[in-house]
C-alpha cells in the first residue's frame, strides 16, 4: 500500500498528475491520496470468520515542522499509527482509553506509533534548512497472538527497526 505524500502533491499541483498514483495503478498496489486504513484479520482456527482476531492500521504520509525528534513523534501521532513525512524512524508504544458502552467500563489499548524511515540521504532542502541526515533502515511490524490462561486470546504486536 502506498499513501500519496507532499512531494506528490507538489509534482501534481505542477503537472496535473500523480505519477505515483500511476505506477501504483500499473503494478496494481493500492494507493490512497490521503489517509489508508487497513485490517488485517489473523485466523485463530482453521473455520468461521467469527474466530478471527483483526488488526487495525491507519497509515498516513504524515505532517510536521518540528525540528527535534519528540516533536516530530508528537506531531505524527495526531492523525495516524504508520507516518513519514519526518524522515526521523522511532517506534513508540502508547496506551489508551477505549469506552465499551456495552458492559459499561473503560478499557486499556496498547497502540504504536511508528514512524518508517527514509530511503532519501541528507538531501538539499533538508541541508538548506539545517535538518539532521535522514536515518535509513527498515520497520519491520510483526502481528501475532497467544492463547492465555482459561483460553483467553491476546494480540501480540512486535515492531522491529532495523
Amino acid at each position: 500500500m502506498v499513501v500519496n505524500g507532499n512531494h506528490e502533491t507538489r509534482i501534481q499541483r505542477a503537472v496535473g498528475l500523480d505519477p505515483v498514483e500511476l505506477l501504483c495503478e500499473d503494478f496494481g498496489i493500492p494507493y490512497e491520496s490521503e489517509i489508508a486504513t487497513l485490517k488485517v484479520s489473523l485466523r485463530k482456527v482453521s473455520y468461521g470468520s467469527k474466530k478471527r482476531l483483526p488488526f487495525l492500521i491507519v497509515a498516513g504520509h504524515g505532517y510536521s515542522a518540528a525540528r527535534t525528534v519528540g516533536g516530530k513523534i508528537t506531531a505524527n501521532a495526531r492523525i495516524s499509527e504508520i507516518t513519514a513525512h519526518t524522515h526521523q524512524p522511532s517506534v513508540v508504544k502508547q496506551r489508551r482509553m477505549l469506552i465499551d458502552p456495552r458492559n459499561k467500563k473503560i478499557l486499556e489499548q496498547d497502540y504504536y506509533i511508528i514512524t518508517v524511515p527514509s530511503w532519501l540521504g541528507f538531501e538539499k532542502y533538508a541541508r538548506r534548512k539545517f535538518m539532521k541526515p535522514s536515518a535509513g533502515g527498515i520497520a519491520k511490524l510483526h502481528l501475532g497472538f497467544h492463547v492465555k490462561n482459561r483460553g483467553t486470546v491476546y494480540k501480540d504486536i512486535y515492531v522491529e527497526m532495523r
